[in-house]
């Protein structure tokens, strides 16, 4: 179940953001009732939203940087590394891809596989940039819907569904 970083429990962990007013950094921590100390875990300046791992390894991240932007990070919580998987999909999307520029695009992950190896992401259309009412639907027309099942470990590419459903088994 995907949560913003208020206090809440997840799996055995309780994960709580800290807000730091001279800087407008934000920093996530993860806690188990074990820990006398919670663990950093990721810093931003606007909003996320996070999912733990089937396993409870792994965290998945939606971070909203900007108004029209969004980052996918998968945080591995033994190591704290982490990597950003949304890149390679944007990158491919544009390639394969021709939209019009006035579509803005994000990835956004949805889910993370039952042993948490990969995880499905989907580019999403979410704002349209046109002086014209009559040009939006030339423009919206020109994104086709794109799901990347992604490798959770390496970000690379795994497969790519061209639709707007995805398969129950991915």
């Amino acid at each position: 179940m995907w949560v913003q970083t208020k206090p809440n429990r997840l799996g055995p962990y309780l994960v709580y953001e800290v807000f730091e007013p001279k800087t407008l950094e934000r920093r996530v921590y993860l806690r188990t009732g074990l820990q006398a100390t919670p663990k950093l875990i990721y810093t931003h300046f606007r909003g996320i939203s996070v999912l733990l791992g089937n396993k409870h390894t792994r965290l998945l991240v939606n971070d909203e940087f900007a108004t029209k932007g969004n980052k996918v990070v998968v945080i591995d919580l033994r190591t704290a590394q982490q990597r950003d998987l949304g890149q390679e999909v944007m990158k491919k999307y544009e390639a394969e891809v021709s939209h019009d520029p006035r579509c803005v695009l994000i990835p956004n992950a949805h889910a993370f596989s039952q042993d948490d190896t990969r995880v499905l992401i989907k580019v999403e259309l979410i704002y349209l940039s046109s002086s014209s009412f009559n040009e939006l639907s030339r423009i919206k027309s020109s994104y086709k819907p794109r799901w990347y099942v992604v490798d959770a470990s390496t970000g690379g590419i795994l497969k790519e569904y061209s639709t707007n459903h995805i398969p129950e088994e991915w």
